[in-house]
């Protein structure tokens, strides 16, 4: 059995034949408004390429895969043009040559040639996706208009427009979320899906931002 801790979060394992550990992670659903405060950078961009050997992170020395991710825009933050983006688990060779792998399921990986927004966490090496499941957005482009969008997660009435405040509306009117419809925003792990437009993504991430900033201390 393996025990690592991922930010909050339970992950545990069983080491299989053939030198392959799996750890499963579990983690709460979380929304736009509760990662933003979470993450130093949140960008848009493409991965690149990827290391074929993965490389220990942090002072728990975990392992992780190297990505390269070309940033075509920042939402928050900044930094270069293309940022070292590391993902849980990778391949690895021992003093002996033999092949192990970590794989650890219930968080997000990535795949070369994938265009994506993501919240991201800094650490001395680059920037890793918190172990969320709301961190890793995919860009999907319309094959009739070539419109490229990410489908946003919103808590908040006050962040969400069309089809996402349709369906806030819609449970408004619901007894049993009558207290969600007074305060304005839905239960933790609850939210709506707004598909927004990578042109109107600053508008709206910046508003975010600026909504949930922390107070200065």
């Amino acid at each position: 059995m393996v025990k690592r801790g991922f930010e909050g979060i339970l992950v545990f394992g069983c080491l299989a034949a053939a030198g392959a550990v799996t750890v499963l992670a579990s983690y709460q659903q979380v929304s736009v408004e509760d990662l933003v405060n979470r993450c130093e950078v949140i960008a848009l961009g493409r991965v690149t390429a990827t290391d074929p050997e993965g490389t220990e992170v942090g002072p728990m020395k975990q392992l992780f895969t190297r990505h390269t991710f070309k940033v075509e825009a920042y939402y928050k933050g900044s930094g270069p043009e293309e940022i070292n983006l590391f993902t849980h688990g990778g391949f690895w060779t021992d003093e002996k040559g033999e092949e192990h792998w970590v794989s650890v399921t219930g968080v997000a990986g990535v795949t070369n040639g994938e265009e994506l927004l993501l919240f991201l966490k800094a650490i001395p090496e680059g920037y890793w996706i918190p172990a969320a499941d709301g961190a890793r957005y995919e860009v999907v482009t319309d094959p009739n208009s070539g419109d490229r969008a990410v489908a946003l997660r919103f808590r908040k009435k006050k962040y969400m427009r069309n089809e996402a405040l349709k369906g806030f509306e819609r449970l408004a009117g619901l007894e049993e979320h009558a207290a969600e419809a007074a305060s304005g925003e839905l239960h933790f792990g609850t939210f709506q899906t707004e598909r927004i437009r990578t042109d109107d993504l600053r508008m709206r991430l910046e508003e975010v931002v600026k909504g949930e900033a922390l107070p200065a201390p």
